[in-house]
């Protein structure tokens, strides 16, 4: 399990799972997560999935995983023990200033998977 805190600098309040966060404010999330839904309102859904110890590419050996997509791109996290993430929702909507307890990596997951 994980925890999140995020801070929003983009020009709208965003919904971070059913808390609403205003423009200039940053908000921990209160408790240990498996998903997290943060919605942009304008630009879409960052979604934050626990895949637990599944391993679906990228370089990490840590045990713990949690994909985060956003705008048809995925970031792995991976860490071990209690993971915290932290990220600013920045003036153009996009995620910076990653910071985590654990290795992030930029990955490709097809959205669509066929099996012949």
């Amino acid at each position: 399990m994980y925890t999140v805190k995020v801070k929003n600098e983009y020009a709208y309040a965003i919904n971070v799972g059913e808390h609403m966060l205003n423009k200039g404010e940053t908000y921990q999330y209160p408790k240990m997560l498996g998903y997290l839904q943060i919605d942009t309102i304008t630009n879409g859904i960052i979604s934050l999935l626990d895949i637990a110890d599944k391993k679906i590419g990228g370089p990490s050996e840590k045990t713990w995983g949690v994909v985060i997509s956003y705008q048809g791109e995925e970031l792995l996290y991976r860490y071990e023990g209690e993971g915290h993430i932290e990220f600013t929702i920045n003036f153009l909507g996009q995620i910076s200033d990653i910071r985590a307890q654990g290795d992030i990596t930029l990955i490709k997951l097809p959205s669509f998977i066929i099996n012949n």
